[in-house]
């Protein structure tokens, strides 16, 4: 209560919410949340793939003269949308909803992007494994999440980690783009936000691993992602199926 003459401040301690509580925890909780929001997607993404497999779709589209760049390419425009429609609202979510409000929404939205690209890639990976496709959704969805996973364990030791090991997990997208999300929350803390002239630079002095550098890694895995696709289908076709039956 304030008496009339006398200024006060009044200070609330204990558990009270802190937005900046609030934003470390979307660094550690945010790709978990993606991961789970696209099991689906990315589940139906690798059935769709082996489906035209186990139908002999694909070959025959081959046999007819369409080149295998060409198939992969229309399985990533055509799965990209919708998880691109996906980003875009998160990205909306994020900024308008004030939990990013110093943010530039551009970047998180060519971020978000970036990892959906390697998540496509990674769906294609997947795929190359199996050749029924209700076994491959269902397995499908788990390894995305199993590879998740290792970011828990990076995140708890992200201050005892060095650059070149964080480079050496980040081969798992799910890894970088946890490194990336840290990232912007610790320019949000800051009342900075993240945005084109310092995504070069890293919140935290003396860390080289910078915003830039996870989604030049994400970039990198996905076309690791695709590479390793390609080398399994073209030099190994006869046995990159191990899950048949």
């Amino acid at each position: 209560m304030l008496y009339p003459g006398i200024n006060a401040f009044i200070v609330f301690s204990g558990n009270a919410p802190s937005p900046f509580r609030f934003l470390r925890s979307l660094a550690s909780s945010l790709p978990l949340y993606m991961t789970l929001a696209w099991i689906y997607s990315v589940a139906m993404i690798i059935k769709g793939i082996v489906s035209e497999k186990e139908a002999r779709l694909k070959e025959t589209v081959l046999i007819m003269g369409l080149r295998n760049i060409i198939y992969w390419m229309t399985w990533a425009v055509s799965s990209l949308l919708p998880l691109a429609i996906s980003a875009f609202l998160l990205t909306m979510t994020l900024k308008y909803g004030k939990v990013l409000q110093y943010s530039d929404p551009s970047v998180i939205f060519v971020f978000l992007l970036v990892f959906c690209l390697a998540t496509i890639s990674q769906c294609f990976l997947i795929s190359v494994f199996f050749s029924k496709a209700n076994l491959a959704a269902a397995c499908g969805g788990l390894i995305f999440f199993l590879l998740y996973l290792p970011h828990s364990l990076c995140y708890a030791w992200r201050d005892v980690m060095g650059f070149r090991a964080k480079l050496a997990v980040s081969l798992l997208s799910c890894v970088a783009f946890g490194f990336g999300c840290e990232n912007f929350s610790k320019y949000e803390e800051q009342g900075i936000g993240i945005k084109w002239h310092n995504v070069g630079r890293s919140p935290q002095e003396e860390d080289p691993y910078t915003f830039i550098v996870s989604i030049a890694m994400m970039l990198f895995d996905a076309v690791l992602y695709w590479l390793l696709t390609w080398y399994i289908e073209n030099v190994f076709p006869g046995k990159a199926v191990v899950f048949a039956n």
